[in-house]
């Protein structure tokens, strides 16, 4: 009798956030000795699952209702035909939400994660939060909650030291770790896009900046990469604006164009490789986008960034560029150290080569992540 295959479930990726689709490549490309069934609830467009050949759950939740619960009475032989898994055949779990679980979002969220796993840890599946950022969990109830959440999880995995604290007090259980973010390893291809853009200055606003943190960073923004873009031109025309959230960041890149001195090129990507291709072959990243900034930054590229949550600092910081993190007020001490990169080759140089070597650290702790996961899941690799 033929051995029934691993079925993964994975959870917290969105699409069509571009640093959510890495998560998952990530995942998938690492994970390809092993003959595994990889399936996620359906919560948008089959369009972006079929690409990675994910089934689907027979699990699409509204108002409390699970509404494809008639489709997992079919006959085994009837879900095959349509890709479809129930939730009694998947084995393993991996939530690979980048930021859901902390005082901003509300209660919601972390209620939604209890729910499921406590009906995961009774039907005897591992549970593992990948590299994430957490907390605060100060609002009533919160705490409680994810002590809950942490007695259930077999691992968990703090993406900077604030996360790290934040959760610490909150499992008796030796299962929380730190580890960086998990992308760096996803493997690319050389795009036309790539190869034509490369050693451009590349800038990836991100919306989030004018809805999320502090009201004078809202306030400034704008102004402030309207700003690092004319500094750059005053060097170089190899300039480009991109998307790193498809559309949903199109009216932000309309609104820059619109106030720079200059027209320069903007680019949208359906391809999460490509995009971060086109971002490893950058000279200078000008980033609001945390996995825009991983992206660079694990390739050794100079980096200005901006950000919204304490998730930009832990990065900047782990590559000893938290100086490059700046406020959106701070657009001529921004400027001058853009000017200094595209100016002083030795200068230039000199920041690529300790990137690198931060980045060949952040690779080690990937490694070292993979290894308590492999050793808690178990699976046998493919036959040769």
């Amino acid at each position: 009798m033929k051995k029934q295959q691993t079925t993964i479930e994975i959870c917290g990726i969105g699409f069509p956030n571009k640093g959510a689709e890495l998560m998952l490549i990530a995942i998938m490309q690492h994970m390809t000795k092993y003959s595994i069934r990889w399936c996620m609830a359906p919560k948008n467009d089959f369009a972006y699952r079929s690409q990675y050949q994910l089934w689907q759950k027979t699990q699409v939740d509204r108002f409390g209702i699970n509404f494809a619960k008639p489709l997992s009475v079919l006959p085994d032989k009837f879900r095959r035909f349509f890709g479809l898994i129930n939730e009694s055949q998947v084995d393993i779990v991996f939530d690979a939400s980048g930021f859901a679980y902390g005082d901003q979002w509300g209660l919601q969220n972390t209620q939604r994660l209890l729910r499921n796993v406590t009906k995961w840890h009774k039907q005897g599946k591992k549970i593992v939060l990948f590299p994430q950022a957490f907390g605060p969990f100060e609002l009533p109830q919160h705490s409680q909650l994810i002590e809950k959440i942490c007695s259930k999880v077999d691992l968990i995995f703090a993406r900077d030291a604030d996360s790290y604290q934040f959760i610490l007090n909150k499992t008796s259980k030796k299962n929380l770790f730190l580890s960086p973010d998990f992308t760096p390893l996803v493997t690319t291809e050389a795009y036309k896009s790539s190869i034509r853009f490369k050693d451009y200055v590349c800038i990836i606003p991100n919306n989030k900046m004018l809805t999320q943190g502090d009201k004078s960073e809202q306030a400034h923004y704008i102004e402030f990469i309207v700003h690092q873009v004319n500094t750059a031109l005053l060097v170089t025309d190899k300039i480009v604006l991109l998307s790193h959230d498809g559309q949903r960041d199109k009216s932000l890149l309309d609104s820059i164009q619109s106030q720079i001195n200059k027209p320069i090129s903007c680019l949208y990507i359906d391809s999460a490789t490509e995009l971060k291709s086109v971002i490893a072959s950058s000279k200078v990243v000008i980033s609001s986008r945390f996995h825009g900034l991983v992206s660079a930054l694990s390739n050794g590229i100079p980096t200005i960034a901006t950000g919204w949550s304490h998730k930009y600092h832990h990065l900047l910081k782990d590559y000893d560029a938290d100086e490059q993190l700046y406020k959106s007020n701070d657009k001529d001490a921004a400027s001058a150290y853009l000017t200094k990169l595209l100016n002083d080759e030795d200068f230039y140089l000199e920041t690529v080569q300790a990137l690198s070597a931060k980045a060949m650290i952040h690779s080690e702790k990937i490694g070292d992540m993979w290894s308590l996961i492999e050793n808690l899941i178990q699976l046998e690799e493919k036959s040769k």
